[in-house]
């Protein structure tokens, strides 16, 4: 297996575990998947996991396309006073992938 072919496995089995776990992993959750603290700081780097807290990481794809979302919403419904309302729908829909 190549490095490529590792990193996207690794990659795709972090995201599966987090969304298992409502969208929240430990450290030792990771550890699980034979993904080292090293590892794991590669991931954080590259921008495929977030720290959130000592030894607590989210898949940072749901938030990048939260973001997005808010400010496209924002933009098509600034001043309709019903924002807080869509958002909180993107955020149900977003986050159990």
């Amino acid at each position: 297996m190549t490095r490529e072919e590792k990193w996207l496995k690794d990659e795709a089995a972090i995201t599966d575990l987090i969304r298992s776990l409502g969208g929240i992993a430990k450290t030792a959750d990771l550890y699980t998947l034979g993904i080292d603290y090293r590892r794991i700081q590669t991931f954080v780097s590259n921008g495929v996991l977030k720290k959130i807290k000592n030894g607590y990481y989210i898949d940072i794809l749901p938030l990048q396309v939260k973001y997005i979302l808010g400010l496209l919403l924002k933009e098509i419904l600034i001043g309709d006073g019903i924002m807080v309302e869509v958002i909180l729908l993107v955020d149900i829909f977003i986050i159990p992938l």
